[in-house]
């Protein structure tokens, strides 16, 4: 699995050259990881409306390649995008720990589901560690 993006550090850059290089960058991961699912990650929102709108125009250019590649796209542009800006980053370019924790989980579910799988409650957890307990515990201590 790989659930990759290329976009924030290139707002700046020549866009027809961004695609070729995108679709180098694919071309390259498809030849070293042929077995490997790829899964695109939309570019966040920025807390700056201009720098959004040029996160917007990669994230179309994107859209064009990876639907050309047929390569899945985890949209958390469109996630992000409606939240308050002064709630959720902490600068620019970085989300506060709130921010954080709404993509991990949003990534988390996108790859679970990629691969057939669901998240494990906090009972199946627990089951898992007792199961795999040795003598000392699964904290390393002395039961």
């Amino acid at each position: 699995m790989v659930h990759f993006n290329n976009g924030l550090h290139s707002l700046g850059s020549d866009r027809a050259n961004w695609e070729k290089n995108l679709r180098a960058a694919l071309h390259l991961i498809q030849q070293k990881a042929p077995k490997a699912k790829l899964i695109w990650a939309q570019s966040t929102p920025l807390k700056s409306p201009e720098l959004t709108a040029r996160a917007k125009e990669l994230n179309a250019i994107a859209a064009r390649v990876t639907t050309a590649e047929k390569i899945p796209v985890n949209d958390l542009f469109a996630l992000m995008d409606p939240l308050p800006r002064e709630t959720y980053w902490s600068d620019t370019y970085h989300y506060k720990k709130e921010g954080v924790q709404i993509l991990g989980k949003a990534v988390s579910a996108c790859c679970l589901n990629a691969l057939g799988l669901t998240p494990a409650t906090a009972e199946d957890a627990k089951k898992t560690l007792d199961a795999a307990a040795t003598a000392t515990g699964p904290t390393g201590k002395l039961k």
